[in-house]
């Protein structure tokens, strides 16, 4: 089987949570069919030779509104509008897909930059296409569809976004999302019908030869340091908590200054900045358990599912798709909905409980979320839309 893999940004450059599923996939499937993954053309560090071909296609300038110099915030939504609507960026698809030859299934995992000109381009040439969501695009023009500030603007629009989204993916043989929560969503809002919807976990590699029995008593919270990730919320709790541990922050965002002010006042708290993946993975490994205290909807983490890989249970919140990876008490400790109500979770953390979780937390990862079966399920939903070819 040919199979096309679309993803803007080339998961060999980036390592966003659509681009490592895309990374994975292309490299399962690269054992038993021909695969092409095909992205937008950046300057990102080349990573050097990958197990699948590469196609890609000249970026629209700029990538993303905010690159846009001196434009105002007119300009930069008429240049986002431009960017769903997708009618110049088809016509380069249309000719990358013309040089490359036929294919008989697209799996398509991140449209940022391309936008829904990228199912017409490959419903003109005949290819059976299979979407993930790993987001909310499918529902609102706002991904994470944030409460505050454009996120209530993006509210007031979406039943008219979600009319015009209906008639830009008619073309679609098949939508996956990772999580349950997801697509009980885009069914229940009308985007998707439900004989249209496949539930495909996220897959993370579970070969992992840094598993510790006795971790070190921290915690470890990592990512987009921005408001809806509710970091600051978790390390302002565990500052007003007597908690006998320590907590590690690593990662970059807008939130980054404020937090390193608190641990510059409590030497238990410590911000590490951005810190790579090798490190990253050692670092959560070590730890006593991951902290993800999300504030909006997650759909199916990549940091989850690679702490329960490493044996790390999680602390975390019940958005989204959080609450069917850890049911309560099983994977982690749940937090309760509110962070005024954080403090006494944490106070009441306790290690022996937490490292008793450890061989549970490996053996969920093995079973529900390894790379193996996520590619098997994907085959299968390619071969359900091909007709087994």
């Amino acid at each position: 089987m040919r199979v096309l893999i679309v993803a803007a940004a080339d998961p060999a450059r980036h390592t966003g949570g659509a681009e490592r599923v895309a990374a994975c996939l292309a490299e399962g499937l690269g054992h038993e069919h021909e695969v092409t993954v095909l992205s937008l053309a950046d300057e990102a560090p080349d990573p050097g030779p990958v197990p699948w071909t590469r196609l890609t296609v000249p970026l629209q300038a700029p990538y993303h509104p905010a690159e846009a110099e001196g434009a105002s915030i007119v300009e930069q939504g008429v240049w986002h509008v431009k960017e769903l609507h997708g009618e110049g960026m088809r016509d380069r698809l249309d000719r990358a897909l013309a040089e490359t030859g036929p294919f008989d299934v697209a799996s398509v995992h991140n449209i940022q930059g391309l936008g829904f000109g990228v199912f017409d381009a490959l419903a003109a040439h005949g290819i059976a296409t299979v979407y993930t969501a790993h987001d909310f695009k499918l529902a609102s023009p706002v991904l994470n569809r944030r409460p505050e500030g454009i996120g209530r603007v993006a509210a007031a629009l979406e039943p008219a976004y979600q009319a015009w989204v209906r008639r830009r993916t008619r073309s679609l043989d098949r939508v996956v999302t990772p999580s349950r929560y997801l697509g009980r969503e885009l069914v229940d809002e009308g985007v998707v019908e439900p004989d249209e919807l496949a539930i495909v976990p996220n897959g993370v590699p579970t070969d992992v030869d840094h598993v510790l029995d006795s971790p070190d008593p921290r915690l470890t919270m990592y990512g987009a340091l921005a408001e809806h990730k509710g970091v600051l919320a978790f390390v302002e709790a565990f500052a007003a908590s007597s908690a006998d541990l320590d907590l590690d922050v690593a990662g970059t965002g807008p939130l980054a200054e404020e937090i390193q002010a608190i641990t510059e006042t409590d030497p238990r708290i410590d911000h590490l900045g951005f810190v790579d993946e090798e490190q990253l993975a050692t670092q959560v490994a070590n730890s006593l358990a991951t902290v993800v205290p999300s504030r909006w909807p997650e759909n199916c983490p990549m940091v989850v599912l690679e702490s329960l890989a490493a044996g790390t249970p999680v602390v975390h919140t019940a958005r989204g798709g959080l609450a069917e990876i850890c049911p309560p008490g099983e994977l982690g400790v749940r937090l309760p909905e509110h962070p005024v109500d954080w403090n006494d979770a944490i106070e009441t953390l306790n290690e022996e409980r937490l490292i008793a979780m450890r061989p549970r937390c490996r053996k969920v990862a093995e079973q529900r979320y390894s790379v193996p079966r996520m590619v098997e399920a994907y085959e299968h939903q390619f071969r359900d839309v091909t007709g087994g070819s």
